[in-house]
């Protein structure tokens, strides 16, 4: 379902009778989409008018993986009159009778499922988080900038196009209004045009963000808008330094809580910036007393060979970063029963699960990010652990972008990798390729036909690598495993050297040659990528 009213009455509604919902994200087709049904063993797909066209386009095979798989499309009247779809469907509208049949109370547990919340992690198969109804209960808790100046903080209006299948507008967003009997106020989709007037129209006092939302609004053209609004917090995760205080300044937003975690995290970060520029771009901020009482969240050396936590060699267990290390986030976990696992993946809940850290018995959870600590407490993003980058607030899983490419037949081989740009949020994809046969026919036609190929197997846009190497082969080391960090340090520069035999970019949907001038336009943060 996309942002509508009718996404919000089901989830309550299903909370209500018991039921967990799979909030699957609406821009899903082919394998990721069948996936996710699949993992949820859902019995209904439940559907807004505008996205039942892709949920019919589904595979047989899902159906019979999933047996007794309806098709439920909910319509109150927010979206625009459309023709019914053929096959068996059941639609409901406010026009259907109410039968009036007595429905039993719903027996519910703290650490029973509340919805299933699917992470980026890994972009082409998305791991479902089970969400418990503890974490939504915590969520939905009034915090404690707010219920220390009620009369300026309350009542709670808080603004967000950012989709409600993901954890900032489910949990800062909806739980966040019902919990303290505020207003959601809630856009189809994100608007950099109409953005701030949503926000008037609104009466919005608050409004989500991910990082590259707030770039993609600093480069609309001013606008009356920009300051004719009451917004006077702007909340969420990724704002870079460079946007940051421009953001501010610009759009008239006195305050700005930014905050590191993950769906599923628990390890967790806040950084309240109120006034001056000092701790713009930080994550989060603990002082001196907080530290030294800090028993939940902690930041240990990380061993960048082995791609884990580096254990002392005496004791057995890590140790803490120094100030101005780079090191890995955790947080304690207090109950595996209230723990948000991954739904039938325990590989990869134990995976993301480290034992035996500062003592026998204890255990916490990795968050699979890199931060650095300053001496004074100020804490900022370093970088992500393996494979998965971030791009444009989403995670992308390097490898399985890589296996995309690799199962093309005219491959034989393929690595991607994401590269930080000036300019741009986050690390980039970047792939390089070589191919069965070494022909410029051949790479063209591979060329042409890759972003095909991307769509067909449902990946994300934002997944899809922005910059594309053609090789002759790829080298690999002792251990017969690919040297990704000399393509995190290629140069991309057309006018410099490089084992690559040609270089493409990504224009729109289509890869056009890099060359000085559209090198100059990545350079320079002027392409849309």
């Amino acid at each position: 379902m996309t942002n509508s009213p009718e996404m919000v009455f089901v989830i309550y509604a299903l909370a209500k009778l018991g039921a967990a919902p799979a909030l699957i994200n609406s821009n899903l087709k082919g394998d990721p989409l069948q996936y996710c049904t699949n993992l949820a063993g859902s019995k209904y797909i439940i559907c807004s008018p505008d996205t039942v066209q892709s949920a019919l386009t589904l595979p047989a095979t899902a159906a019979s993986e999933c047996p007794g798989q309806g098709l439920v499309v909910v319509d109150f009247g927010s979206f625009p009159r459309s023709e019914k779809p053929d096959g068996q469907v059941i639609s409901i509208t406010p026009s259907d009778p109410h039968h009036g049949r007595e429905v039993a109370k719903a027996k519910r547990r703290p650490i029973d499922i509340a919805a299933l919340v699917y992470t980026s992690g890994t972009t082409g198969m998305p791991k479902a988080c089970s969400v418990k109804n503890m974490h939504m209960c915590i969520v939905s808790t009034p915090t404690t900038p707010d219920t220390d100046k009620p009369k300026y903080y309350f009542p709670v209006r808080t603004y967000t196009s950012m989709p409600l299948f993901h954890g900032t507008s489910l949990f800062t967003g909806l739980c966040y209004s019902v919990g303290t009997s505020g207003a959601l106020c809630l856009g189809r989709k994100f608007s950099a045009t109409r953005h701030f007037e949503e926000i008037r129209r609104s009466r919005a006092t608050r409004m989500l963000y991910v990082g590259e939302l707030c770039r993609y609004l600093l480069a609309q053209p001013p606008s009356p808008h920009d300051r004719g609004h009451g917004c006077i917090v702007a909340m969420g995760n990724g704002l870079q330094k460079d946007v940051w205080m421009n953001f501010k300044k610009r759009f008239g937003i006195p305050e700005i809580r930014e905050f590191y975690r993950s769906t599923e995290g628990l390890a967790k970060y806040d950084n309240r910036h109120l006034h001056n520029k000092f701790g713009a771009g930080y994550v989060g901020y603990k002082g001196l007393v907080r530290r030294w009482l800090e028993d939940d969240c902690f930041i240990i050396k990380f061993d960048e060979a082995s791609q884990q936590p580096y254990r002392d060699r005496r004791t057995g267990f890590c140790v803490p970063a120094s100030p101005n290390e780079p090191g890995e986030a955790i947080g304690r976990i207090r109950s595996l029963a209230t723990y948000t696992d991954y739904l039938h993946n325990q590989d990869a809940t134990d995976a993301k699960i480290l034992r035996n850290v500062f003592a026998d018995g204890d255990m916490f959870q990795r968050s699979g990010d890199l931060v650095i600590q300053d001496r004074w407490g100020w804490i900022r993003f370093y970088d992500r652990v393996g494979d998965t980058f971030r791009w444009k607030g989403e995670n992308v899983s390097a490898g399985e972008i890589a296996g995309y490419i690799s199962d093309m037949p005219e491959v034989l081989e393929a690595i991607v990798v994401g590269r930080k740009m000036d300019g741009y949020d986050g690390q980039m994809g970047t792939a390089a390729v070589a191919l069965t046969q070494l022909s410029k026919d051949a790479e063209v036609a591979f060329v042409g036909k890759l972003p095909g190929v991307f769509k067909h197997r449902g990946v994300p846009q934002y997944a899809v690598p922005r910059l594309l190497a053609m090789v002759d082969r790829l080298d690999v080391g002792a251990s017969f495993k690919h040297d990704k960090q000399i393509w995190k340090k290629e140069q991309w520069d057309p006018a410099e050297p490089s084992q690559a035999s040609s270089r493409y970019w990504l224009d729109g949907d289509t890869y056009r040659v890099l060359d000085g001038a559209a090198w100059m336009k990545i350079q320079n943060g002027l392409a849309k990528l």
